[in-house]
């Protein structure tokens, strides 16, 4: 009887800690913002057909008059109909993306690996010639002042 004690005791410490790297994996790390230049790349872990996409400034946020509902400033929306590993913004200074600022990047997707997973959002800043990602379970406000805490 002390053998099944100790079988059970280590089934239950095995289903633990899934649990907890379940609810602790970061599903963004499978996302990656880079800067090249004057261009930003995001890529996606595997191929993904984008409807649209677009960047909002997530630290301009206005209440809409009309339904009462807060909006973020567009700075940049494209309607893009492609299967994509990834999708390049030129020029990205002509939209006024400036470092130590938080933005994210919204993309209406069709994902064949998740069906119901209609949009995807991704918050990141750039500080000199790196992007930071927001991860999955941060929260709006640190992410924020994170951005604007990096050197």
């Amino acid at each position: 009887m002390g053998n099944e004690k100790k079988v059970g005791y280590f089934l239950i410490l095995i289903l633990f800690s899934f649990m907890i790297f379940f609810f602790l994996k970061d599903e963004n790390s499978n996302f990656k913002i880079s800067l090249i230049g004057d261009d930003l790349e995001i890529f996606f872990p595997n191929k993904i057909f984008v409807r649209s996409f677009e960047v909002l400034d997530y630290e301009s946020v206005s209440l809409n008059k009309v339904n009462g509902s807060f909006e973020y400033k567009k700075i940049l929306s494209k309607n893009y109909y492609k299967d994509t590993r990834g999708i390049r913004i030129n020029s990205i200074s002509n939209y006024n993306i400036k470092s130590n600022h938080a933005y994210f990047y919204q993309m209406g997707q069709e994902d064949v690996k998740n069906p119901n997973q209609n949009f995807k959002t991704l918050g990141f800043c750039i500080n000199k010639k790196d992007v930071l990602l927001q991860k999955s379970r941060e929260k709006d406000a640190d992410f924020i002042k994170k951005c604007h805490k990096i050197n």
